[in-house]
């Protein structure tokens, strides 16, 4: 009797042991569950986040394409211009050369040709004003196309940095994962074992009460 009673206190022992490990790992496993579904959601949001700006740096460079056939056009105007201008000037330059009487008598009278050459001189002027007002505009659009690929050279340092933090958490999420399932493999160990020692010892009271019931 008193060496069932022994191995029946050991067992107690053993249980509470194991009981102690069981709580402790228990508790791990539901520190690692909660740690992966914060995990899951900075993940998440993080996808969200590297989405969001894919999504601006497409936007970014669809302006920078429309910016650059923006200056494209405008720099063909401005060289049409210039075409129109230096031809006005050749052609005012042509008449000046030309003598008075020449051109009084291909034209009838003086006014006619005075007239003549102030339009010359008149559109000279408005082609020079276009194109400087063109040139103007090309300037803006080429300021505004510089800052829009500085935008992008930004957004696109912002996406590597998301990714890599997205890796990161992928990695420490994977770790926490492959500890959980190690916690689990542990407590449920430990379950086995707290049950074992219960059927032993339920065992060893077993043959307590029938050595008990003999006297």
């Amino acid at each position: 009797i008193d060496q069932h009673n022994a191995q029946i206190a050991a067992l107690d022992k053993e249980i509470a042991l194991y009981q102690i490990q069981l709580t402790a790992t228990s508790a791990k496993k539901q520190t690692l569950q909660t740690k992966l579904a914060q995990l899951a959601l900075s993940i998440k949001k993080i996808t969200a986040s590297i989405d969001r700006t894919k999504n601006q740096i497409g936007t970014t460079e669809l302006q920078i394409q429309q910016l650059a056939a923006g200056i494209e056009k405008t720099q063909g105007s401005i060289n049409s211009g210039q075409l129109g201008l230096a031809q006005s000037m050749r052609a005012l330059a042509d008449e000046e050369i030309r003598p008075i009487v020449v051109r009084m008598l291909s034209k009838g009278n003086i006014s006619s040709v005075w007239n003549d050459i102030a339009t010359i001189a008149y559109l000279q002027t408005a082609l020079d004003e276009h194109i400087a007002s063109l040139a103007s505009a090309k300037r803006v659009l080429s300021d505004t196309k510089a800052a829009t690929e500085d935008k992008r050279a930004q957004l696109v340092k912002q996406k590597n940095t998301l990714v890599s933090q997205q890796g990161s958490l992928n990695a420490t999420k994977q770790a926490q994962s492959d500890l959980l399932a190690q916690t689990k493999s542990q407590e449920s160990t430990y379950q086995s074992l707290i049950a074992q020692k219960k059927a032993q010892e339920a065992q060893f009271e077993q043959a307590l009460t029938d050595l008990k019931s003999e006297y």
